[in-house]
């Protein structure tokens, strides 16, 4: 089901389990006997890419045309999936970027009381918000990048010894790259839908771009695994890793020792102790609880905001320190807060609904430094707005330059 590119693709990636039990990956060629194609899936979206199904009907595969070997199908795949779960976060980024140039274009031009809409600040809030998830994104992902960079070096393609090598590599950052493919889609989500209200009617109607790619941008979240799925499986590979000794938190010693001293970073350290606190109660003391999934969302949606604001942080004052640009390190720096603003309710949400599924009725386990920490920049939201509007209606749409 859902194959893309069936209706003409020459080759296919079939896997089944030899003897009923050894998950093999095969190619299979067009014309094979027995193969056949479905029709052509109608869509919501993605109207210009072939969807159908590939009808298997007694297909005689030959030995050599087992991919990699027998029994190695689940490597394959997930070598496969792991990497793509990336990709699409990087596209998802570079989607919300020509989204929110879409949208702030038309707002520049769109008159409404006797002024563009750009000049109103409802408007400009949304162009800010844009901008600062998409800025939290592509942080994440520059960071995921350069894990997986290091993972690769030395590999080479053409080594047939390095198969295992990249499946490995693929395998060390799965948790990273199912954290960035969700956060990644859902922001583009949100620049999808946030570019069709500033279109206001004319963004419902096929007359403007923005309704088009609100129709492609939904699938993001559903190819790939779903992000349901990618939740699941972020707790469920740290839990393992956690149970085999690979992974050891500790939260009161922060990584980022070279950098300088001050708010983002005291309250980066305040946050990793934060979060420590709910990892060691739910890790440590209420392991088998875990296992009810109803937690898991909001486990791994912690896990994803503290990934990311950790990464706000560090790109923001890289900026200040190692470029010498502290103009371009005060805006990412207004990004962090502006991001922190939108997340820091919904990590105290993950928090709680955690720890009362592991039967804690209070916040004792985690002490008073949590909610210190969760309350630390309310008031930097609102004030972080307008800069960050400024520089993306200067720009006409997102202000890499400026971040």
């Amino acid at each position: 089901m859902w194959i893309t590119n069936a209706a003409f693709a020459d080759l296919f990636t079939v896997f089944a389990k030899v003897d009923g039990e050894q998950f093999t990956a095969f190619l299979v060629e067009r014309g094979t006997p027995g193969l056949s194609i479905g029709r052509e899936e109608r869509k919501l979206g993605l109207k210009g890419s072939s969807t159908a199904r590939v009808v298997l009907d007694d297909v005689v595969v030959p030995l050599e045309n087992v991919l990699g070997a027998v029994r190695y199908g689940a490597k394959v795949a997930l070598y496969t999936l792991n990497l793509g779960r990336y990709k699409l976060a990087a596209a998802s980024v570079g989607q919300s970027k020509n989204l929110l140039g879409i949208a702030t274009r038309y707002a520049k031009e769109r008159q409404a009381f006797g002024k563009a809409i750009a000049d109103h600040g409802l408007i400009r809030e949304k162009l800010a918000t844009m901008a600062a998830r998409t800025f939290a994104a592509e942080s994440a992902l520059y960071r995921v990048a350069g894990y997986l960079d290091v993972a690769f070096a030395g590999l080479e393609q053409q080594d047939a010894d390095s198969t295992d090598g990249y499946a490995a590599a693929a395998e060390e950052y799965a948790i990273e790259c199912a954290m960035v493919k969700v956060l990644a889609t859902e922001t583009l989500d949100y620049c999808a839908d946030e570019c069709l209200q500033i279109h206001g009617g004319y963004g419902y109607t096929e007359e403007f771009p923005a309704a088009r790619a609100w129709r492609g941008a939904r699938v993001n979240r559903i190819y790939e695994g779903t992000n349901e799925i990618n939740r699941l499986n972020i707790v469920e590979l740290l839990v393992k890793r956690i149970e085999k000794g690979l992974v050891r938190f500790d939260p009161d010693k922060p990584k980022f020792k070279s950098l300088k001293s001050g708010s983002r970073i005291s309250g980066l350290k305040e946050q990793r102790e934060f979060i420590g606190r709910v990892f060691r109660t739910l890790i440590k003391t209420h392991l088998t609880p875990i296992a009810s999934q109803q937690s898991y969302g909001a486990f791994a949606d912690l896990l994803i905001s503290s990934f990311v604001w950790e990464s706000m942080c560090v790109r923001s004052v890289g900026f200040e320190q190692d470029h010498q640009d502290p103009a371009r390190g005060s805006l990412a720096g207004m990004a962090d807060y502006l991001w922190l603003g939108e997340a820091d309710m919904q990590l105290e949400r993950h928090a709680g609904a955690i720890l009362a599924s592991c039967g804690h009725q209070d916040w004792s386990p985690l002490g008073t430094a949590g909610e210190a920490w969760l309350y630390r920049y309310p008031n930097h939201r609102f004030g972080a707005q307008e800069p960050i509007a400024a520089a993306v209606l200067e720009s006409e749409g997102y202000p890499g330059n400026a971040f």
